[in-house]
């Protein structure tokens, strides 16, 4: 099983030169990573995007956001959705480095072990074929 990590900060304006080689080279240009992790799909590459599973670790009924929600009053929540709004807490934390280390120590640990069991589970399916129950 081949992983391949596409690392960079939000918004942070990094880009990478990436050559998709088969036989010969495809294209090389400058491209992101929402771009090269869309081509990785469109060639049957399977995705594990941290933060979509971020969103199901804070998601509505979650322990993580329970603790969001008392660590950071229900101001942080949505009133429609009833989710966390990213928005809102970005503002609160963006510039408050106590404040991000806070929510980095209620959600960092619950994201890595969602991340590990999804990469278990694609890792058995590579070996036995079948999904991890």
């Amino acid at each position: 099983m081949l992983l391949v990590g596409l690392t960079g900060g939000i918004s942070c304006g990094e880009f990478f030169k990436a050559t998709w080689f088969t036989l010969k080279p495809i294209f090389t240009r400058y491209v992101g990573k929402t771009t090269i992790a869309r081509i990785f799909k469109e060639n049957g590459v399977t995705i594990v995007d941290l933060d979509t599973l971020a969103r199901g670790v804070t998601a509505k009924g979650t322990a993580v956001f329970d603790r969001i929600v008392a660590a950071f009053g229900s101001d942080v929540v949505d009133q429609e959705s009833g989710e966390i709004n990213r928005v809102k807490l970005g503002a609160l934390i963006f510039n408050d480095a106590n404040k991000r280390r806070r929510l980095d120590s209620l959600t960092h640990r619950a994201i890595l072990w969602e991340t590990v069991k999804t990469l278990f589970s694609l890792f058995w399916v590579s070996v036995r074929g079948s999904t991890v129950k």
